[in-house]
Formats: C-alpha cells, sequence, structure tokens
C-alpha cells in the first residue's frame, strides 16, 4: 500500500467529518468534490492539525491522538502515515486543482517538519512542539 494511500484511510472518518456533504455554491459533482476537498483540507489544517504537523490516527472527538502508541497534542510523527504523507496529500491536492488553499496548507506542514529538523540535519520520527521536557515525560 502506498504511504498516501495509507493516510487517506487512516484520515478518511476525519475528512469525511469536514466534507459533510460537498455542498457550498459549486455546481456539479466536480464542483462538489472540490468544495468537500477544500472543507476537508480546512478542517485537517486548522482543527486537526497541530502547528501544522500530525500524528498517525485521531479519535473523532480529537481527545485522543496516537502515533505508535497514543501521543500528546502538541506532538507531531516525522513519519508516514504522519506529517510527511498528510503534506503530500495538500500537494496532491494542490496539482489536481490549482487551488493555493491546497498549498498553503502545504506549506504550514512543510514548517512543522522543518521546526521538528536537529541543528544536524535530520530528524527524529517523533517531535512535541512542547519540548524536550514534554518529550521526556512521554
Amino acid at each position: 500500500m502506498k504511504r498516501r494511500d495509507f493516510a487517506l484511510t487512516a484520515l478518511a472518518p476525519l475528512w469525511l467529518t469536514a466534507c459533510g456533504g460537498g455542498s457550498g455554491g459549486a455546481s456539479g459533482p466536480q464542483g462538489e468534490v472540490a468544495t468537500a476537498l477544500r472543507r476537508a483540507a480546512d478542517y485537517m489544517d486548522e482543527v486537526v492539525s497541530y502547528r501544522g504537523g500530525y500524528v498517525w490516527s485521531y479519535s473523532p472527538d480529537l481527545k485522543q491522538t496516537f502515533g505508535e502508541m497514543e501521543a500528546y497534542r502538541t506532538m507531531c510523527w516525522i513519519q508516514p502515515p504522519g506529517t510527511p504523507s498528510v503534506g503530500h496529500v495538500y500537494l496532491d491536492a494542490y496539482h489536481a486543482t490549482g487551488d493555493e488553499r491546497f498549498l498553503q496548507a502545504a506549506e504550514r506542514t512543510t514548517l512543522a517538519i522543518v521546526a521538528a529538523q536537529h541543528a544536524s540535519g535530520g530528524w527524529n520520527y517523533i517531535h512535541d512542539f512542547a519540548g524536550e521536557a514534554s518529550l521526556r515525560q512521554w
């Protein structure tokens, strides 16, 4: 299974919640799909992500988040199906639609990956925006 397919499968319940049927002024099936995709991206970027970063899985109410195990809300995973995979989905949506909103979401996700980068140039598979003390407590 490709990493993007896995990310879409893992995040599908949240995306479907955000889509709500695809209305909003666009006409025809393509317009409905584009509207639903935009609503889903807005929801994922503005509600689900933490500073542009993502873990692997979320409970429907977003009270529990999981990477390899339960994670703090301030954490993101720098491995599929986490942050990089969602960023790729945003880029795919941008290339398919030309809608700058998807590019903005991809940029925010990129900035989360940049924030997680070590001074040496590499990454840990996990990053906690709350800092090292929070990561140690976890």
